[in-house]
């Protein structure tokens, strides 16, 4: 009776992991091709436990068409070779939510010396949504990179054109008419001049910092 009561304990103890963890267990009798599914294998598909007989055949219902050949293959190669890679894969459930579950498995031998392959069926969604997030958001901040790099590009050359001219009539203005200028214009034109240079060294860098990440970077030993 003891015993029976720590095997009920047991027993209900996994349930209880497998339902906050979000998995379920599965054992393939690879002598008799018997399969076995937890309760929570079950709900994962969005079914009671029991809902139907547990085998592969049943189980496949669920799957994604999609996806169908590709677990397939894994199942003959889990059966014909004992050999079972971690892999994910898509379900739909009865109410026809799209979940993907992880599986993954291990082939052990009971103390009867059955050949047991033992299997969990993971919910991985969320995972697999929040690395579908971080994707999309880095195709998005690689796209905007793109475009900082094609504005900076852009405008540096368009601002060279009009600077250049303003430098031009400046180098004129000040070979040819700065004695004609008084006390106050002389220094504002020199400003100007200043100013104008200043501007040229940072249209320089912004070009400069627009080809920073396409030139090729050649590294060389230094003390």
């Amino acid at each position: 009776k003891v015993s029976k009561e720590l095997l009920e304990l047991a027993n209900e103890s996994n349930n209880l992991a497998e339902i906050v963890g979000e998995y379920g267990t599965w054992f393939l009798n690879l002598g008799n091709n018997q399969y076995t599914f937890s309760q929570n294998e079950y709900r994962l598909l969005g079914e009671e436990p029991y809902a139907f007989e547990a085998s592969f055949e049943e189980f496949s219902k669920y799957i994604h068409p999609d996806d169908l050949q590709y677990v397939q293959d894994i199942a003959t190669n889990m059966v014909t070779q004992d050999l079972l890679i971690p892999f994910t894969y898509r379900i739909i459930r009865k109410n026809g939510q799209i979940r993907y579950l992880r599986g993954n498995g291990k082939t052990v031998f009971n103390k009867s010396g059955d050949k047991i392959l033992i299997g969990t069926t993971t919910d991985v969604t969320d995972q697999v949504e929040a690395q579908k997030l971080v994707e999309e958001r880095n195709r998005e901040l690689e796209t905007s990179n793109k475009e900082l790099q094609a504005f900076n590009y852009v405008a540096s050359h368009d601002l060279q054109e009009p600077l250049r001219k303003i430098q031009t009539f400046i180098s004129r203005l000040i070979d040819k008419d700065l004695q004609s200028l008084s006390s106050n214009g002389q220094q504002y034109l020199l400003k100007i001049k200043d100013s104008t240079e200043r501007m040229r060294s940072l249209i320089d860098d912004l070009l400069q910092f627009s080809r920073t990440n396409k030139s090729e970077k050649i590294f060389e030993k230094a003390d």
